[in-house]
């Protein structure tokens, strides 16, 4: 399983476990607005996945939303702070897994709803990954994708090329029309969007798995 893209990954990844539970305090406003937009398709009912969950905050607060959560991310290192947060908060139904958001090896149509939140821009493949979750997802099952636009205007592509020079690639500087463009070349039929406008700009998307569709 292990290649050279995946080490890379690995390595910048855990290096980047310690803190990054800071940033995303820095960016508690944008996920909150998040979490109000995922209410809307995760009920008590549901299995849930998270691809990229880093510590876990995410599926941390989805946990008494739904059945079940089961959250995977490629590094070792953020697993375990999502572990110990787990610990600390007692979420029976929460499960985390170090896994390839590349190759899931759930079973086929396991999950009602799968999260990839500000992830796919930072990743080499990311219809690989859009394809994997296709694949776990049940029929109808629903995609929630929020993602930074880099390139939505002058100033956001600017940033993220500053941004970039601290070691943080972006692989994939979408405008928020692009983006949509993609999610729906992947399989997946948008069926919500919404913009948060700033110096970088967050789009999130809801979409469903086609039907029909057999991918990968």
């Amino acid at each position: 399983m292990s290649n050279e893209r995946q080490q890379k990954e690995r390595y910048f990844w855990d290096k980047s476990a310690s803190r990054y539970d800071r940033h995303m305090q820095k960016a508690k406003l944008v996920y909150g607005i998040v979490l109000d937009f995922m209410a809307e398709y995760i009920d008590s009912s549901m299995d849930v996945l998270e691809i990229a969950t880093g510590t876990g905050t995410l599926a941390c607060a989805m946990a008494d939303k739904c059945k079940s959560v089961t959250a995977c991310d490629l590094s070792p290192e953020m697993i375990k702070v999502a572990k110990d947060k787990n610990d600390a908060k007692h979420h029976g139904n929460l499960v985390f897994h170090v896994k390839d958001a590349y190759c899931l090896d759930y079973d086929s149509s396991s999950f009602d709803v799968a999260i990839a939140s500000n992830v796919l821009h930072v990743m080499i493949q990311p219809e690989k990954a859009l394809a994997s979750i296709h694949r776990v997802l049940k029929p109808g099952g629903i995609l929630v994708a929020p993602t930074y636009c880099h390139n939505e205007h002058m100033i956001s592509n600017i940033t993220s090329r500053l941004i970039s020079l601290s070691g943080f690639s972006a692989f994939h500087r979408w405008s928020a029309a692009a983006y949509k463009d993609f999610i729906e070349k992947n399989n997946f039929h948008l069926i919500n969007y919404k913009l948060i406008k700033g110096l970088m700009p967050f789009a999130i998307v809801a979409a469903q798995k086609e039907a029909g569709k057999t991918v990968g």
